[in-house]
Parts: structure tokens; sequence; C-alpha cells
């Protein structure tokens, strides 16, 4: 769930997640080689803060099918059964390469805003003509290990007895990161009378965590390139989850509790991604 964000002193930055901390885009891809050209999807992700809370948003473009000419010479290949679309128990053959800080084939990538990297991704993938899936996400950034039991930001709450998918990825430079998230999306109704909302038919729970210390060398990494790998998704208890990180040495932890909403039909319409705090509000606000 990537200098400074949200002028935040660069001695403590390392609680987002150092791979979206900077705004850069990057590419799902099977293979660590991008010179192939061929991906999964698209993702971003940023810091944004509202008051004295601190939250990352993250935007998917993934391939719901494989297109068989390539699009600016890219090939587009389907998404197999990994986060954040996985909803059943699979065997993976292959790998999940992330590289972050990356253009499709393999190129350095700016920072750049929410509404850019949106305005840039969407031609790639051409979803008018093509099948894909549209995620965006949106969690809560703390200090610590995540606790027992999990409210979050929408969707259902997370207790110990919850079953879900886990993805520990590999990362550039021993950097120690993992997810969970529930077993299926369930479906979502707007309540927050935000517009921004509509699109979105489906919604899931997910919590990130990662060893700020192991991964400080990626914060404010300028132009360096990252990689992350996974092997697979295999399900578990969140309590089984938490044991992962517990079990984690000489760690400074620190997660994010979000919710992933998700447009199955996404076509690419205009979306306004300028002023996400105010977009977000009604999501963010505390609970009565």
């Amino acid at each position: 769930m990537q200098p400074h964000i949200a002028n935040k002193p660069q001695g403590r930055v390392g609680i987002f997640s150092p791979w979206i901390a900077d705004g850069k885009p990057g590419i799902f891809t099977p293979t660590g080689d991008f010179r192939t050209g061929e991906i999964y999807g698209l993702v971003h992700g940023m810091g944004v803060t509202s008051g004295s809370s601190r939250f990352i948003v993250e935007q998917w473009l993934l391939m719901k099918d494989s297109v068989l000419n390539p699009y600016y010479g890219l090939k587009l290949t389907k998404l197999p059964d990994y986060l954040p679309l996985v909803e059943k128990d699979t065997i993976h053959i292959g790998k999940l390469f992330w590289g972050f800080g990356r253009y499709p084939f393999g190129y350095p990538s700016p920072s750049m805003a929410a509404k850019d990297f949106y305005d840039w991704a969407v031609p790639i993938v051409a979803p008018k003509v093509n099948p894909v899936a549209y995620g965006f996400g949106v969690a809560g950034v703390h200090e610590g290990i995540p606790p027992d039991h999990l409210e979050g930001l929408g969707g259902n709450p997370i207790d110990l007895d919850t079953e879900g998918y886990v993805e520990t990825f590999a990362v550039t430079d021993g950097c120690r990161f993992t997810v969970f998230a529930e077993l299926t999306f369930s479906r979502f109704t707007n309540t927050t009378r935000q517009p921004f909302f509509d699109r979105f038919e489906r919604v899931r729970r997910f919590v990130q965590a990662n060893d700020t210390k192991s991964c400080a060398s990626l914060q404010g990494a300028g132009t360096q390139l990252g990689t992350a790998s996974t092997n697979d998704s295999p399900r578990k208890k969140y309590r089984d989850w938490l044991d992962i990180i517990k079990n984690w040495t000489d760690a400074e932890v620190s997660y994010a509790d979000g919710t992933v909403l998700l447009d199955d039909n996404f076509t690419g319409e205009p979306m306004d991604l300028t002023d996400l705090k105010k977009q977000l509000a009604p999501l963010l606000a505390p609970k009565k």
C-alpha cells in the first residue's frame, strides 16, 4: 500500500509504506525482467493527511483478461489470482513482481499526483476496449503492531478469527512488507452522499504492515528503483498473519488499516482526483 509526504519530518516518514511515499507509479509483471513489456496492471499510491491523521491512497488498474494485440508495445496479461483481486485458493507456479518507481519496460518514473497517474495510466490499459478492473484503496496509517480487532474505514470489521488471504513480499534491500485481506469482496453501498463513490460496486477490507527500520533505505530514495515479489497468496486467519509480524526480529512496525473499493465495469471515464481530502472526507470522518 511509497521525498517527504505532507510536510512530515524525514525522520518519521517511514510511517508511510516506502513504495508509495514518493507517489511514483508501479507495474505488476510476471517476471523481474521488466524489459519484456508484459504487465498485469499499473499501481500508484501517495500519502495524505487529514488533521492529525495520516492515510495512504492507492489506485490499481488491473487486467481482467489477456489482450491478444499489444497496446503501446505492451503485452497486457490477465492478473493471476493475487491480491487485491484473489477470491479463491490457488497454487501459483510463478511469481508476481511489483516494480515500484517504474514505468512499463522498467524505466524510472517520476512522482505524480493521483489525477496525473489516472490520466496517464488509463490510455495504456484502454478500458473502453479491454476488460479492466479499477481499484481504489484508502487506509489509515498507524505505528505499532496491528491490534487484535480493527473496525477500519468501512466494510467489515476484522478480528482474530477473520479468514483472509496473505501476501508477504520479498522487497529490495530486505524491506519487510506483508498484506492481509478478507476472503472476498462484499457489496458496496454508497452512504456518504459523495458522488465520487457511486462508481464502486464492491468493497474489501485489507491491512498492510511493514518494518520501517528495514525499509528505511527506500524512503526518499529519489530515482532508485525497487522490486517486490511474492510466490503465493495463502489462506490464513488474521491471528496467524499477526504471528508473522510478531516474529519479525529487531523491527519497528507500522501498519495501514484500510478498504479497497472496486469498479468491475470500469470504462475509464474522467474522475475528479484533484482534491483527495475533499473527496474522501465522508469516508475518513471519525465514527460517532
